[in-house]
């Protein structure tokens, strides 16, 4: 399966990071360049294009910009080859989009050992915050029976 590592077991470091997500990111060349040569036939056709895809980088624009689902609206497939693969490329953008969205999360999550550690440096900074909420208390206490006293 696609989104399995190659031996079907991931390792707990592996999952953790984007590096799959990354791996997966070589799919917008080879998009950019599928959409500029699906085309291609109607700019020959056309005598003045109002936009085209033969330079590499509108097709790579256009390839970010539906992946993200951002979808500005400046260059768009006019063919049904195109607008095929355009459907393809905002799919595999929602997929590829959820995948680092998910690879952060899980990046960003603490595993039990921290966790854990957290939680003794927390208890750590309450018991401080403890201690010296206890020593004004004394302080105020002592300084309204000296008060009384005189």
């Amino acid at each position: 399966f696609f989104f399995q590592a190659e031996d079907g077991i991931r390792d707990a470091q592996e999952s953790r990071g984007l590096g799959d997500v990354y791996k997966r990111q070589v799919t917008i060349p080879i998009f950019a360049q599928a959409l500029r040569i699906a085309e291609r036939p109607l700019f020959k056709m056309l005598d003045d294009p109002p936009f085209t895809f033969e330079d590499y980088s509108s097709s790579l624009w256009n390839v970010i910009v539906t992946m993200t689902t951002v979808g500005y609206g400046d260059i768009f497939p006019m063919t049904n080859p195109g607008r095929l693969i355009a459907f393809f490329v905002c799919i595999w953008g929602v997929i590829l989009v959820s995948m680092m969205v998910v690879a952060l999360t899980n990046f960003l999550q603490m595993d039990n050992s921290e966790s854990k550690s957290f939680l003794v440096v927390k208890r750590l900074i309450q018991r401080h915050k403890l201690k010296e909420l206890g020593a004004k208390l004394i302080s105020i206490q002592m300084l309204r029976l000296s008060l009384i006293h005189i």
